[in-house]
């Protein structure tokens, strides 16, 4: 459905929307509405009109983390149930909202012959208990995409967390989010490609990039006790950001030391 966001299932835009819509469906998302959402959060990214940025809900630190930890083990099911389809409506013009109602329409509709079809063991072994396993395992995804990022340029405002193949191929490449919010045209099969040509200006630009999401977690309960800093940023920032109050976190130890060991490797 992402990649259907981004136009690029199909060139025929009916083709794209509709293999895209049937994708969102088992998460329960319409894709016309996500897309309302989620271009404008490409096009502002952390910023004040970013439709997704966190701090656009409170600047005060406690409060923020405060809300963070329930967005950790609820968040999932308020973006998709609330968040999607009402900021959607909100955002979309007249076409796209007729696309939005028309498409969580057919939802309700798929849901309720399912629901009637299927008995409701059957029903809660093979799709609910799934989807609450992989909403919490995509919930991690999401919150490692721009939290506790500096948000400063579009450098600094995406993480990427390079995991393994397995965990990559789940998630379509998402985990490569910087690459992803950079170059957003690129297919899912192609970012780690494009994360390798662009790692040493992501060094250079101190850009967070982990080596596993348990390690991510780890910092981020660290961070969620750290004492906040009025302001993480010597100068102001580009036009189109502003000044973010949360613990800015830099790439993994760990990862810094693999790949120091991989261009020595090299270098020999």
């Amino acid at each position: 459905m992402h990649e259907g966001v981004h136009s690029k299932l199909f060139k025929n835009r009916r083709l794209n929307r509709w293999l895209g819509f049937v994708c969102g469906v088992p998460s329960l998302l319409g894709i016309s509405a996500y897309k309302a959402v989620h271009l404008p959060h490409h096009r502002y990214e952390r910023g004040v009109e970013d439709p997704d940025e966190f701090e656009n809900i409170t600047r005060h630190p406690p409060l923020l983390k405060i809300i963070l930890i329930g967005w950790f083990l609820m968040g999932a099911y308020f973006y998709g149930l609330f968040h999607i389809p009402i900021t959607g409506m909100k955002l979309a013009k007249r076409a796209e909202k007729i696309k939005i109602m028309q498409e969580y329409f057919l939802i309700v509709v798929l849901l309720g012959l399912v629901f009637w079809l299927v008995p409701l063991r059957t029903l809660t072994e093979v799709f609910l208990i799934p989807l609450l396993f992989t909403a919490q395992l995509s919930q991690v995804r999401g919150l490692a995409e721009h939290i506790f990022t500096s948000g400063d340029n579009p450098l600094t405002a995406s993480r990427t967390v390079t995991s393994n193949h397995l965990v990559s191929f789940f998630m379509c490449n998402l985990n490569y989010h910087l690459e992803h919010h950079i170059y957003p045209a690129v297919p899912w099969y192609n970012i780690p490609r494009l994360h390798n040509l662009l790692l040493e200006d992501f060094r250079k630009a101190g850009a967070s990039i982990y080596s596993s999401y348990f390690l991510y977690l780890k910092d981020v309960l660290k961070a969620l006790f750290r004492k906040t800093q009025n302001s993480y940023l010597k100068s102001a920032p580009p036009q189109g950001y502003y000044r973010h109050y949360m613990p800015v976190l830099a790439p993994s130890k760990m990862y810094n030391q693999q790949k120091n060991k991989e261009k020595e490797v090299r270098n020999v």
